[in-house]
């Protein structure tokens, strides 16, 4: 299931918090560890036309200016940038826009009645 939130910014007032608590419960219920969160997040980033890297592998001939990439290790966590088109090889990472993300779903614990 993929929320249609939208990211623009809104008053805290117009906000009906149905509109979040349900996709993140649907969410959770979905995906009630790091693994499958990761599963998940990894098939939305080939859907979004992400390139699935692997560590052990050069990137020197993979990497393209423009590209979107992804790195999982151990199922566990997950890191996804972008290389902008305005990107000039040679002026460093510091161009680059990296996405970094940890999940940490399978710290989150309900109370059991």
């Amino acid at each position: 299931m993929t929320p249609s939130i939208s990211t623009k910014s809104t008053p805290a007032k117009d906000i009906n918090p149905d509109d979040y608590a349900k996709p993140f419960l649907d969410f959770i219920n979905n995906n009630p560890t790091v693994f499958h969160t990761i599963d998940y997040c990894s098939k939305r980033l080939d859907q979004a036309g992400f390139t699935k890297l692997f560590e052990k592998e050069n990137w020197s001939e993979t990497l393209q200016v423009g590209g979107k990439y992804y790195i999982t290790r151990n199922g566990s966590s997950l890191v996804a940038f972008t290389i902008p088109s305005s990107y000039i090889p040679g002026n460093g990472v510091g161009k680059c826009i990296i996405f970094y993300l940890i999940i940490l779903s399978d710290s989150i614990r309900f109370n059991q009645p």
